[in-house]
């Protein structure tokens, strides 16, 4: 999440003499560490120690790297000064933090025992190891893919707006008029906010600043209220252009409200509960205002960062309440999202995980919160992994892992529930109720239930099992569904066609539904007439498309998970052991650019499908 360490910093320095100079130099690095200019004090640091090693210089250098982000370089010099100064333990104890961050966790769960003589949480960070080293197998069925606008820089917090994402940059992208200028503390670029619509996620050209916000200072985590067009973002604290300072001279971070139409960001005002002697920030607001989340370091709380929230009351916002336990730690709780089905999504660095800060979720329980539950591989790595936002079981990440564009790369992810709910439909797509569903686990008959009015069941399966499930209904031919289990999609459902007897067809709603099967003049001046209602549906715009992706009996899950990028994924069971999936709820457009993506992706079968009114028309 910080910058990495730069050696080109040092050709900034002139070379000097250590006999004339280093007594100014070592004044001069230790007045930019306690200003939190880490990035400057450590090159002269480095400077220093090559002319002669002083254990001192070198504390402070592993603490500039760790700061910055620097991970394996700071590994390497706490490793050098705990060689000298074995009895310093809170250099022991940010060893052993690297060394988890770093994925040796056996190393790491040394060290935390060896802090341990000296304050019993070493035994809980070495716990955590113990489950890093146990949770390897432990991984979720999803697709993870870098967004292509990700720079060098570091890219962060999205957040949904109008069909597409806003999120922080200090990379390369441009601003006009914002001042290039650096952050003392990690020696890059200060961050600007910018949009991109979903389809164009692989596309720097794309990317748009926002206007009449981006400063000279930090413009980062930020949260979009879609029902009243209200924007929350994190910035420095700062005044009439200039930046405020505590009593110890550090600038905050606080939240600053305002309206944004289109790109255009206009009447922002401070949040009434900034204060300059601690950060608030990371803002996430609910769609019509009435709840506000974020995190702040301010008195009284867990740990080092908390999350909080505030209730809209009509003449402003309810002071801050602490989410408490289980949410909050003695660490840092941050980058608070709360999904459609109340479900807490979180990063923490304290939770039982695999590094550096994982990615939690919890789910609403009345009045109060479940025991967060860490996501797992590959999602969560031993690294810095944060802002999670999903909708339909798709959604955008952070996280600085290996391999990426930058420091912090935008991440794609697409989770891939097991199948729990299926919905039964007929030939024209239509809900089937009162259709008979047993599910059998292995040759056991588990349960027996019948689809309700939308055709709708929920299973009450597990995962491990094996599963195979009957549905039938007179007037159509049974359907199985083998190997339950093995099915997913990004929403844990799927539909299943039930194939009516002939004869029970309504022989009139086929001809309404399918013009077009009479032939001759008639047929002909419907299909004129349904030309017409189409446009006229279309003017209206009462028509919706869905991709149709393709069928398979061995899906290739990774590769139609791409395509959830532009709408919710949905799986139906057409014969036995076949599956189709699809992409549903499109407008026209981004049903055309779903059509392109599947061609390139290799589906060459796909197809865009239209309806009126929830019945197909072509």
């Amino acid at each position: 999440m910080r910058r990495s360490f730069s050696i080109g910093l040092l050709l900034l320095l002139p070379l000097i003499t250590w006999s004339q100079s280093e007594k100014r130099f070592i004044k001069s690095a230790n007045k930019l560490f306690e200003a939190g200019a880490y990035a400057e004090s450590a090159a002269i640091y480095l400077i220093l120690l090559q002319q002669h090693y002083q254990d001192d210089l070198n504390r402070n250098l592993a603490v500039c790297l760790e700061q910055m982000g620097d991970h394996k370089a700071a590994e390497y010099w706490y490793e050098k000064y705990l060689t000298v100064h074995p009895e310093d333990m809170p250099a022991l104890l940010s060893y052993a933090h690297l060394l988890k961050y770093n994925g040796k966790y056996h190393l790491a769960k040394e060290a935390y025992l060896l802090y341990a003589t000296a304050d019993p949480v070493g035994y809980y960070f070495a716990g955590t190891c113990d489950y890093a080293i146990n949770n390897q197998d432990r991984t979720n069925t999803c697709f993870i893919e870098g967004l292509g606008i990700n720079t060098p820089g570091s890219d962060i917090s999205p957040a949904f707006i109008n069909r597409g994402i806003m999120f922080s940059s200090n990379g390369d992208l441009g601003v006009e008029g914002k001042k290039q200028e650096n952050d003392p503390g990690s020696g890059s670029p200060f961050y600007s906010l910018y949009y991109v619509s979903e389809e164009n996620t692989n596309y720097q050209a794309s990317v748009q600043p926002l206007r009449d916000i981006n400063q000279q200072y930090n413009n980062a985590a930020v949260s979009y209220d879609q029902m009243l067009d209200r924007i929350f973002i994190t910035r420095n604290n700062y005044l009439h252009g200039r930046l405020i300072k505590d009593k110890d001279r550090m600038v905050q971070l606080s939240i600053m409200e305002g309206l944004i139409d289109g790109l255009s960001v206009y009447k922002l005002r401070p949040f009434e509960w900034n204060d300059k002697t601690y950060s608030v920030g990371q803002p996430f607001v609910l769609p019509g205002g009435d709840l506000l989340l974020f995190v702040s370091d301010m008195p009284g709380g867990f740990g080092g960062t908390d999350i909080y929230y505030c209730i809209n009351t009509g003449d402003g916002w309810s002071e801050p309440i602490n989410m408490g336990a289980p949410v909050n730690t003695p660490g840092n709780e941050m980058y608070p999202f709360l999904s459609d089905q109340q479900i807490l999504y979180f990063s923490s660095d304290y939770l039982p995980g695999f590094g550096g800060l994982d990615i939690f979720m919890s789910a609403r329980d009345g009045q109060h919160w479940s025991k967060p539950v860490n996501m797992g591989l590959p999602l969560n790595s031993s690294q810095d992994d944060f802002g999670l936002i999903l909708t339909k079981g798709s959604g955008y990440f952070c996280s600085n892992r290996p391999g990426g564009a930058g420091n912090d790369d935008i991440y794609r992810v697409a989770f891939l529930k097991p199948v729990a709910d299926l919905n039964v439909i007929n030939a024209r797509l239509q809900p089937v109720a009162d259709a008979l569903v047993v599910l059998y686990e292995n040759d056991h008959r588990v349960m027996e239930a019948e689809t309700d009015l939308s055709g709708h069941v929920t299973l009450p399966v597990e995962e491990g099992h094996q599963y195979s499930v009957h549905i039938s209904k007179d007037g159509y031919m049974e359907s199985v569904v083998d190997f339950l289990d093995q099915y997913r999609s990004t929403t844990g459902s799927m539909e299943v066609s039930l194939l009516e007897y002939y004869d029970y067809i309504d022989e009139s709603e086929w001809e309404y539904d399918i013009p077009g099967n009479s032939g001759g003049e008639q047929d002909t001046a419907d299909n004129e007439q349904g030309r017409d209602e189409h446009d006229s549906e279309q003017h209206d715009g009462m028509l919706t498309y869905e991709l149709f992706i393709g069928s398979f009996e061995d899906p290739d899950y990774t590769r139609i998970t791409s395509l959830a990028r532009f709408g919710e994924l949905s799986v139906r069971q057409t014969g036995r052991n076949v599956l189709e999936f699809y992409i549903i709820n499109l407008d026209h457009e981004t049903a055309l650019k779903a059509h392109e993506a599947a061609i390139a992706a290799g589906f060459q079968t796909s197809r865009v499908i239209t309806y009126r009114n929830k019945e197909r028309i072509d």
